[in-house]
């Protein structure tokens, strides 16, 4: 694709284009996603784009819209190839096009500049995985957004520390070996040197470059360390060679966290069970999680999607469900595609293990800002060849095992 300049599109021509939305919407309802679904940073937009087209095809099957006379919901997608650039040129041609909201948006170098062009649209854009808080610290009105913030985040990290190291074993001392780039250094001003002021650890700080394939040296001063927790922050691939590594040397700590890298694809096909066994890391999802009012649901969600796809859901396509599912309650108590209307339905919405909600949390609904204020995500530990939730206590379905000999 040849690059070119974008321009913002003229306020007539937007407000034509809603115009037309809504009479489109009246036989069926266009809703776009906007994100990087080619390219080597594809992975997780695909998993929230499989996710959406679920739903979709749930909802259509489900009767549509009632309250659109049985409209049935369009989902277009809008492929931004990993290119910053093409995130405006993008999100305007979707709403051009006839798209009433934009959703989907799973990182946030595309949902920052998509929920620009929707913000000034006025039409709501609903962020399924995106994590950077500015997307909801910019007084925005159409902005919505279905993961935690970071205090959200960090707060539920104090918890469940606390409540893993409650026992005999204290939390004294805390490694975090994290990559050296913008993602390791903000989850360490973020979370873990604020908590250790909170939790009253001391905090080791191990950095690596993203991408080492010899992690020899760094293994050899972790084999001098003591601690009662390790928690690694990098990506797949590092996640890889450092486990690997780790274990080949016999590195243990009694708390090993991976973060989300235990639910990767690649990391379970590329480390041994026997290296992942007693694994700490998180996930979105889990089948097994049992919410009060829909216990057979997540279970369901994973049927109907391994039945759609030929594969487990991937690390954000229930967020991806659950984010068009959101989106179907909003429009039909808005009973409209307008767009102030549908903001102010997904401003006041909750969604419910009544309505069908799968996620580890009690429901989903916006604060004023369009924050969810009932994201948490799963603590879970690798249990054989099962990864077990462990944490919140309300959907553990195992103790953690602190690994102490």
């Amino acid at each position: 694709m040849k690059h070119r300049i974008f321009r913002p599109l003229a306020a007539a021509a937007l407000s034509a284009a809603l115009m037309a939305s809504s009479a489109y919407a009246q036989d069926s309802i266009r809703i776009a996603s906007v994100d990087t679904l080619s390219g080597p940073t594809s992975a997780i937009s695909q998993g929230v784009s499989r996710g959406l087209q679920l739903a979709v095809e749930q909802i259509n099957a489900a009767g549509g819209i009632k309250a659109l006379g049985g409209a049935k919901i369009e989902l277009v997608e809008y492929d931004t190839q990993g290119k910053t650039d093409l995130v405006q040129s993008q999100a305007e041609k979707a709403i051009s096009e006839g798209a009433v909201a934009l959703i989907g948006m799973a990182v946030s170098g595309v949902a920052l500049p998509a929920t620009t062009v929707a913000e000034r649209a006025g039409i709501p854009a609903l962020t399924s995985s995106a994590v950077a808080d500015q997307l909801t610290q910019r007084g925005y009105k159409y902005t919505f957004k279905i993961l935690s913030s970071a205090a959200m985040g960090r707060d539920n990290i104090a918890n469940y520390l606390k409540h893993f190291f409650s026992g005999e074993l204290k939390l004294t001392r805390l490694i975090h070996v994290h990559e050296d780039g913008a993602f390791g250094q903000s989850v360490e001003e973020i979370i873990y040197k604020p908590l250790a002021g909170v939790l009253g650890y001391e905090l080791v700080s191990m950095p690596f470059k993203s991408g080492s394939a010899d992690m020899s040296g760094l293994i050899s001063q972790l084999r001098r360390q003591e601690a009662e927790a390790l928690i690694f922050t990098g990506y797949g691939p590092d996640a890889i060679t450092f486990v690997n590594s780790a274990r080949q040397a016999r590195v243990h700590f009694p708390y090993f966290d991976v973060g989300i890298n235990i639910q990767d694809k690649n990391f379970l096909a590329t480390v041994s069970a026997e290296n992942r066994d007693k694994l700490i890391g998180y996930q979105f999802f889990n089948p097994v999680v049992r919410p009060v009012g829909n216990e057979d649901g997540p279970a369901e969600f994973d049927k109907a999607y391994r039945a759609r796809w030929g594969e487990a859901p991937a690390l954000h396509s229930a967020n991806g469900w659950t984010s068009m599912m959101v989106m179907a309650k909003a429009l039909e108590q808005a009973g409209s595609t307008d767009g102030a209307k549908l903001r102010d339905a997904l401003s006041a919405v909750e969604f419910t293990p009544a309505d069908g909600h799968i996620l580890a949390n009690p429901s989903v609904k916006f604060d004023e800002t369009g924050q969810n204020i009932n994201y948490t995500m799963l603590t879970v530990q690798q249990a054989g060849e099962n990864v077990v939730p462990v944490w919140p206590s309300d959907f553990a379905t195992a103790d953690i095992i602190l690994v102490t000999e």
